[in-house]
């Protein structure tokens, strides 16, 4: 009969890897979330599976639940390595090439233990040993299962050896994060060579599988704790999510990883949308989002005008882990700026152009001109009469007329300009003498 303290751990553990799950579920959109929660996945019905050979009485069912477990065994140090690569960004190719073939690998051994006229190959025997909680089956391995064995120590050998580099390289705000996981892998890795070693004989009462609870508290403090999955500590996330500026962030790859409320007003809550809209609206966007220099972008969005900075994140001084995008609404200071513009160019009682970009408009066309150019220069008759007879804003509704009847009858090709009080001019470096004459006459 299995002990209450037994159950409690082992049932602890399964109970724990569930809640990690749960929790990874909840931040799926995060960094490495994805890669994070098939490893749990692999843990829970590795747990599941210890759990149910422990439990079980006959030789024939403890066979059937260590079978199964295999499929946790060896996948799970592939998906840590999967994880861990996402996590921190390191050789990337390199490390996926190595995921598919360790896992490939890894695949060949579970099809050994699962295929009855082939198990001989991983296993020369099976004996059932009474132990001191519970019955445990004690397996003599071949050496291919050592090999097997030792390629699962050699994966998260890597990722352990990942994760400490990535510690001694990153901001001291990470470092908390990043040590709770290094925690959480540490503590089974070195609990499951003991057991190895020991032939599955050292501390009885809790299995490889139980020694997940207290790893998983590790993670799941990290998560809850240190904001494990996100690519901003903790410290800064009142000011990402209440910050009026739209915040971006996105991996090495153009892939949006996460963006404040600000940038969700503008451009929706759909990450993968939002990448779309980007693309299509930035010119060479994965380009842009993977350099080492600071860049800015204009562009229109929905009747408005928005100015994109892209600031890059820097690790190891050169490697790019992403991308800062800030995004800011520019649709009223462009309003303003244009208004400006055109109050400096623009006389604001005829709304032709003043003497000064008149002058400047000309000299331009002059520059690239290689027909005769023609110019009109014309005044009002009596306009001091007018003046003093009906008064100064009289003067002005006939400067308005005139302004006004300039650009009514003046082509748009044709430069207009007021050039003093009740001077006009009129340049053309396109229009023939003849076409010119004819626009004096009118």
């Amino acid at each position: 009969m299995i002990s209450f303290p037994v159950l409690f751990i082992n049932l602890l553990s399964i109970g724990m890897v569930l809640g990690v799950a749960i929790a990874v579920w909840a931040v799926r959109r995060k960094q490495a979330a994805k890669q994070l929660l098939v490893v749990m996945c692999f843990l829970l019905f590795w747990s599941i599976t210890s759990f149910g050979e422990m439990v079980s009485s006959s030789m024939t069912m403890k066979i059937v639940w260590r079978n199964l477990g295999q499929i946790g065994i060896f996948y799970t140090p592939v998906a840590v390595l999967s994880f861990v690569s996402a996590y921190t960004g390191y050789w990337k190719r390199w490390i996926r090439r190595l995921i598919i073939w360790s896992g490939a690998f890894q695949t060949v051994g579970i099809l050994l233990v699962l295929t009855d006229f082939y198990h001989h190959w991983i296993r020369t025997s099976l004996t059932l040993v009474e132990g001191s909680y519970y019955k445990t089956l004690v397996v003599e391995t071949t050496i291919l299962a050592k090999v097997l064995i030792s390629t699962n120590f050699f994966l998260l050998l890597i990722s352990f050896i990942l994760v400490g580099f990535f510690i001694i390289t990153t901001p001291a705000k990470m470092k908390q994060q990043t040590t709770s996981l290094l925690l959480g892998m540490a503590i089974p890795i070195v609990y499951a060579m003991v057991k190895t070693v020991s032939n599955e004989r050292f501390m009885e009462m809790l299995p490889i599988s139980g020694v997940f609870a207290i790893s998983c508290f590790c993670i799941l403090f990290g998560i809850q704790r240190f904001d494990l999955l996100k690519l901003a500590p903790l410290a800064r996330e009142q000011a990402f999510k209440f910050l009026g500026e739209g915040i971006i962030i996105c991996d090495a790859e153009s892939v949006i990883l996460d963006m404040n409320n600000a940038a969700q007003k503008i451009f929706g809550s759909d990450l993968q949308q939002v990448g779309f809209t980007l693309n299509r609206l930035i010119p060479n966007w994965k380009e842009v989002s993977s350099q080492t220099g600071r860049r800015s972008y204009t562009f229109e969005f929905e009747g408005c005008t928005f100015s994109a900075e892209f600031y890059p994140i820097i690790y190891r001084k050169r490697d790019v882990a992403g991308t800062i995008i800030l995004v800011h609404d520019v649709t009223l200071l462009r309003k303003r700026s244009e208004l400006l513009r055109i109050r400096a160019e623009i006389d604001g009682l005829t709304g032709l152009y003043n003497r000064q970009t008149f002058i400047e408009k000309v000299e331009e066309q002059l520059d690239s001109a290689e027909n005769p150019v023609h110019l009109i220069y014309f005044d009002i008759d009596h306009f001091k009469h007018i003046n003093d007879t009906y008064g100064h804003r009289a003067g002005d509704a006939v400067l308005e007329a005139m302004g006004q009847l300039i650009k009514d009858e003046v082509d748009a090709s044709y430069i207009t300009g007021r050039f003093g009080g009740e001077e006009f001019v009129i340049f053309s470096a396109e229009a023939t003498a003849e076409q010119v004459l004819s626009c004096a006459q009118r």
